[in-house]
């Protein structure tokens, strides 16, 4: 959700990058991934192809009217799909 919502809400961003003591706020949490062994993908954690159209359901129901960005279906099932094969979010920023 980072990558998703980073262009949008810029002083937020550079608020965590700061927390993050990086350069961006996406680097510091990849950084942090990998400093904590985190799943590269959701499909390590069981989360398939099929389970997309769900978790885009419940998820455009869950997110809040303020979201920096609007979600769409289109644009969570590109994130969901990205997460899933584990693509690096720094290249969808």
């Amino acid at each position: 959700m980072l990558a998703f919502n980073a262009g949008s809400a810029p002083e937020a961003e550079k608020r965590m990058a700061e927390a993050f003591e990086a350069d961006s706020a996406l680097a510091g949490l990849q950084r942090l991934r990998a400093a904590t062994v985190a799943p590269q993908s959701l499909s390590t954690l069981g989360f398939s192809e099929n389970d997309i159209p769900q978790a885009v359901e419940l998820s455009l129901s869950a997110i809040p009217k303020n979201n920096p960005l609007t979600p769409t279906e289109d644009n969570l099932t590109m994130l969901l799909r990205a997460a899933l094969e584990g693509l690096d979010p720094m290249e969808m920023s």
